[in-house]
């Protein structure tokens, strides 16, 4: 039997990083997968290049992170809305027919 609950891990994103890059690296938390299917995503010719990963359910609040981080300045408006509903008060089911 399986537990459905995840470990925290106490290792650093920089630290995961270095782990994924460097195999040989002692890795005691089991933090790192056996296929690293997306260090592309992690890296530049093989060499760490993000030290920052934002989540789409908080892009806004991570975006503003980063902005600090650069020292550009942050406008609540500065992400483009591509798609909105334009309809208030209408539920999703209205739009499908059963």
């Amino acid at each position: 039997m399986f537990s459905t609950q995840q470990k925290k891990a106490t290792v650093s994103f920089r630290e995961f990083l270095e782990r994924l890059a460097d195999s040989s690296r002692p890795d005691p938390e089991n933090v790192i997968p056996q296929n690293p299917y997306n260090w592309s995503m992690y890296a530049i010719n093989d060499s760490i290049s993000v030290d920052f990963i934002g989540k789409y359910e908080s892009l806004e609040k991570d975006f503003e992170f980063v902005c600090s981080k650069l020292g550009v300045p942050f406008q609540n408006s500065s992400l483009p809305t591509i798609k909105r509903i334009r309809s208030k008060g209408r539920s999703y089911r209205d739009w499908y027919s059963g």
